[in-house]
């Protein structure tokens, strides 16, 4: 360690718990102090999820003493263009997922007479719920759960249900009651008679609806679309595959569980071809958030963000310029965006101030950064027209 003169993070706010960073930190400080290289740490959300950065962010930077914070002033951002599109959730769908929630509950109903922290669900809670939930899961063989005779069949259809609930809100009627067709969920009480209810219902989402119209309308290089689960984000491909096949459609998600997606074997191979340009739109849970697409000139947030690192991190993967950032939100979601955007916004006041306070950026910096930005945007112009030419070429050789 002693051999290097400053080592750089990308995404250090993974920096804590048991993450591989904090044990590369760990070896910086077993150094001794005239021999420890420099660090550099670079994020784009320094304060954690779901912390009151008026509280969280006095606590990091007393962690990183003597160290200092450096928010640069990137013009450049000010080019993306960000807004909110409010949409209603139609009479129908609404009433799949009150019933849906009612039978959901039910069963909840049980768990709560032995575990009373237990939350129900509705409709402000569903990631709360599914985190309990998960816990229930890992803990069904060893833990009091099956002792009270809860079966693991039976959680696997509570995540069935609420998955189902998801799909209905994002996708369509149909696709929520095939879900319950194909999993667990039919064993729940109840479930079946929701199979028969709903079966012949064929409404679609207003998400969907506006999805197919943003891309359609679109005239740009690359589209990434940002969705919650892997579930959601394979039912999401599936639909805009057939819908926009002249983009190939690419599905990225975690590396995670039994259903992940390898990095080298997979993940890696995706992004390359995105970058290629051998596929222009990609439907990825937040596994894609760090990386860097220089000509995606839309993002998508299809499923509402639940964290102020979600929204600053989906909304930096629009990097090329005059590129677009929509986020969906029905209207029960839009409170919980906005109250996103008035946190990062007073977030970023604090970084400014703590930057002058410590007299940052020097002028010899500012001219620095503003010649990289120069680069960076003559750069993206130029693979465009390049991209363009090529284009026109093609077009005249197969004419």
């Amino acid at each position: 360690m002693t051999e290097f003169s400053c080592i750089v993070i990308d995404e250090c706010h993974h920096a804590s718990g048991g993450h591989a960073f904090s044990d590369i930190l760990g070896m910086v400080r077993s150094c001794p102090e005239q021999l420890r290289p420099r660090i550099l740490g670079l994020t784009a959300s320094l304060v954690p999820n779901n912390k009151s950065h008026t509280v969280s962010l006095p606590k990091i930077l007393k962690n990183l003493e003597p160290a200092v914070i450096y928010r640069p002033c990137l013009s450049y951002k000010h080019e993306r263009k960000e807004s909110l599109v409010t949409l209603k959730i139609p009479d129908e769908i609404r009433s799949y997922i009150q019933d849906a929630q009612i039978q959901f509950n039910l069963f909840i109903q049980q768990i709560q007479a032995y575990r009373k922290e237990f939350q129900m669900l509705s409709d402000s809670n569903t990631h709360i719920v599914k985190g309990q939930l998960r816990a229930v899961k890992d803990n069904i063989f060893n833990d009091s759960y099956a002792a009270y005779g809860f079966k693991s069949e039976e959680i696997e259809g509570l995540f069935g249900l609420l998955g189902s609930i998801e799909i209905c809100r994002d996708i369509s009627i149909p696709e929520a009651v095939a879900m319950l067709s194909t999993t667990n969920a039919s064993v729940l009480p109840g479930v079946q008679d929701l199979i028969v209810r709903y079966q012949n219902y064929q409404n679609i989402s207003p998400k969907m609806m506006e999805l197919s119209k943003h891309i359609q309308n679109y005239n740009g290089s690359k589209v990434i679309v940002f969705v919650n689960t892997r579930e959601l984000c394979r039912k999401l491909w599936r639909h805009l595959s057939k819908e926009f096949p002249e983009l190939n459609p690419l599905v990225v998600v975690g590396y995670m569980g039994d259903d992940g997606m390898g990095w080298e074997e997979q993940q890696k191979n995706i992004s390359e071809e995105f970058k290629r340009g051998d596929s222009h739109l990609i439907i990825s849970t937040s596994i894609l958030e760090g990386t860097d697409v220089p000509d995606c000139g839309l993002v998508i947030r299809f499923s509402n963000c639940f964290t102020i690192i979600q929204n600053i991190q989906s909304k930096g993967r629009a990097r090329q310029a005059n590129s677009q950032y929509v986020v969906f939100a029905y209207e029960d979601e839009e409170c919980r965006f906005e109250e996103l955007q008035k946190n990062e916004k007073q977030l970023d006041e604090m970084l400014k101030v703590l930057c002058s306070e410590n007299g940052l950026p020097s002028p010899k910096a500012c001219d620095i950064i503003q010649e990289l930005i120069n680069i960076d945007q003559s750069l993206s112009v130029t693979a465009l027209k390049k991209k363009q030419k090529r284009k026109e070429e093609d077009l005249t050789t197969f004419s």
